[in-house]
């Protein structure tokens, strides 16, 4: 990920927004500052999910906890990380529209606007003099309303000193890879939340379940810190029998068909770079803004 390696290069190199030089070119030339202006030094850029990682070079005699000189996309490592996708629930990233100078004349741009389920239809017993009772077409949506986007931000102070022991592709590497990890972490928070505040929710029942249609195998669950109703057998984590993975980003226990959930994504994760003060400190921040999107929960219940 070059770009960000050339975000960090330039903020170290960049003046605050509040002086410039005047008498350029001159004996005279100097700094001055403008009255009113930032006195940000630093540079704001833009990624996409679809980016590739960057790669952690393990050099040095260094080792991490992930492969060294892995190629995989930030979208495949989010996903690969955050439980609630792999218990099945769908990522939906929200592209940004394309710049003005590369889209048409008169072009519209679109994107999704809802995640919706599809329900069966149910099927009643009708002839000629019984004829059949017209009902709705069964389905369920979440709207992806950008307006209702949640705003999360990270931050990270780093000193001189800490930069100066690795090249600028190993830091940017650190971050990025930091900051997707910290992305799945918060995905899982943001629809493990939704779910937990949900209305329908109910204890969980091997009968609920059937009545509400869904397969067996569809069934995952979810076991927070207070670890109600984990079982451990033959080596497998289980809830009521139900496959189950760990997450530390509820307390509660949810056993569910998660892939009728969804968390939408911006697909633009916003970075600034600052520099700050004259002994080479940065400081990166990274917004993301994303939707949990839960169309019908009678398909998740709780564990006491």
């Amino acid at each position: 990920m070059e770009e960000f390696e050339e975000m960090l290069v330039a903020a170290r190199n960049a003046m605050p927004g509040n002086i410039r030089i005047a008498g350029q070119g001159t004996d005279q030339e100097r700094y001055q500052t403008v009255p009113g202006m930032s006195r940000v030094a630093g540079i704001n850029g833009s990624m996409s999910l679809r980016q590739m990682l960057p790669q952690l070079p393990g050099a040095d005699g260094r080792t991490y906890n992930i492969p060294a000189g892995s190629t995989v996309s930030m979208e495949a490592s989010l996903l690969n990380r955050s439980r609630v996708a792999q218990a099945g629930a769908r990522l939906i990233p929200i592209r940004m529209p394309p710049p003005p100078d590369y889209a048409p004349a008169g072009a519209f741009y679109t994107r999704p606007g809802s995640f919706t389920l599809l329900e069966p239809a149910n099927f009643v017993a009708a002839d000629d003099a019984t004829p059949a009772i017209a009902q709705s077409l069964p389905f369920q949506e979440a709207p992806i309303d950008l307006g209702q986007m949640r705003t999360r931000a990270v931050r990270f102070d780093m000193s001189r000193r800490e930069q100066k022991g690795m090249s600028d592709s190993e830091l940017s590497a650190r971050i990025m890879t930091s900051i997707i990890h910290g992305l799945a972490n918060l995905v899982d928070q943001e629809l493990l939340d939704e779910i937990d505040a949900a209305e329908m929710l109910t204890p969980f029942s091997l009968s609920d379940a059937a009545a509400s249609g869904v397969r067996f195998d569809e069934l995952r669950a979810l076991v927070g810190t207070a670890g109600a109703g984990a079982q451990v057998d033959n080596g497998r984590l289980n809830v009521a029998g139900v496959p189950a993975e760990l997450t530390a980003e509820t307390a509660s226990t949810f056993v569910g068909s998660f892939d009728r959930s969804a968390i939408a994504v911006m697909d633009d994760l916003r970075l600034i770079v600052e520099r700050k003060g004259a002994n080479g400190r940065l400081l990166v921040t990274c917004w993301v803004d994303l939707l949990p999107l839960l169309p019908d929960d009678t398909y998740f219940w709780v564990v006491n």
